[in-house]
């Protein structure tokens, strides 16, 4: 199989086709940090993270009317209901590169340290995903490989994204979470905000410092 150098270019993905149903804020344009005078969004601290990293930025899904920085894209979800498996088929489809860098709009912690390892790797593999605590599938990188293994699963019902790296045909790779933890210490990279609670975990460890 062909192994893709390091060096080459690498798109992102944000998947920002979410209800924000649990959190009762559309996490798309809440503003990031709360307070922030500037008025940045989650999805623009995304955007800006995933911009030092990747070649092109994606934005799937993404339904408010706010202008997003100049060269991102926006392209809906060919698959609304298929959760984050639909929107990564989606972006891989899009992507103007062999591999792409895939995140969901609710992790306001990414690692840029952690993203520029990963992207910095061989591309001897389908999918790369860290483990921390468990694999971290929406912080992962995948091939275009992917696609055809994903449009089988999702014509079947299928939306399960860690039962995509069963694919015996993907070449899955996975980071330790050892390696993972000298990298982004405490592994906060990791944090969504999905309810409530989570959003004030965040607030108070942004208070306390811990970012």
């Amino acid at each position: 199989m062909t192994v893709g150098h390091a060096n080459d270019p690498v798109s992102g993905l944000i998947l920002a086709g979410g209800k924000s149903r649990r959190l009762g804020i559309d996490k798309t344009i809440m503003v990031w940090p709360p307070g922030n005078p500037a008025g940045t969004t989650l999805l623009e601290h995304t955007v800006e993270r995933l911009q030092l990293v990747c070649a092109e930025v994606i934005v799937v899904g993404y339904r408010a009317e706010r202008t997003l920085p100049a060269g991102v894209q926006v392209i809906p979800d060919r698959f609304p209901h298929g959760g984050p498996l639909g929107g990564l088929c989606t972006g891989l489809e899009a992507a103007a590169h062999e591999h792409a860098l895939a995140v969901p709009v609710d992790m306001p912690f990414l690692s840029v340290p952690l993203l520029q390892w990963m992207v910095a790797q061989p591309r001897d593999y389908d999918v790369l995903a860290p483990i921390y605590n468990l694999i971290q599938t929406l912080h992962a990188i995948y091939s275009k490989r992917c696609i055809e293994p994903i449009r089988r699963r999702m014509a079947s019902g299928q939306r399960s994204m860690i039962a995509l790296l069963e694919e015996p045909d993907l070449r899955v790779r996975s980071i330790s979470q050892e390696h993972v933890e000298r990298l982004a210490p405490g592994g906060q990279c990791f944090a969504n905000l999905n309810t409530p609670d989570d959003l004030e975990e965040a607030v108070l460890s942004l208070s306390a410092g811990e970012r």
